[in-house]
């Protein structure tokens, strides 16, 4: 993929919580979090905009300007996932 992504990723030392600073009209921390879901290698793909210093929305809409360089960097962050656990399936939901 060669589209513009955010670089500024942090992540944890298992690679279950990302997150990136989108910088569009304002600077927003973006939350990337691979759930365990009670099935199997099951993981749930969840993201959103961080409030607080621990609790993410994914209901918020911050429209930052930036959507592109966001999603991109979402399929970044799974493809960095992927690489260091083949074997797991993921899906994302909206509730």
């Amino acid at each position: 993929m060669h589209l513009p992504f955010y670089e500024n990723l942090k992540t944890t030392d298992d690679y279950s919580l990302f997150r990136f600073t989108s910088v569009g009209n304002e600077e927003i921390i973006k939350v990337v979090e691979f759930q365990k879901n009670t099935i199997g290698d099951v993981y749930n793909l969840a993201m959103g905009d961080l409030i607080g210093e621990k609790i993410f929305s994914d209901t918020q809409i911050s429209n930052n300007g930036d959507i592109k360089k966001v999603l991109t960097t979402v399929v970044n962050i799974i493809q960095i996932y992927t690489r260091k656990y083949p074997a797991i399936y993921i899906y994302s939901r909206k509730y």
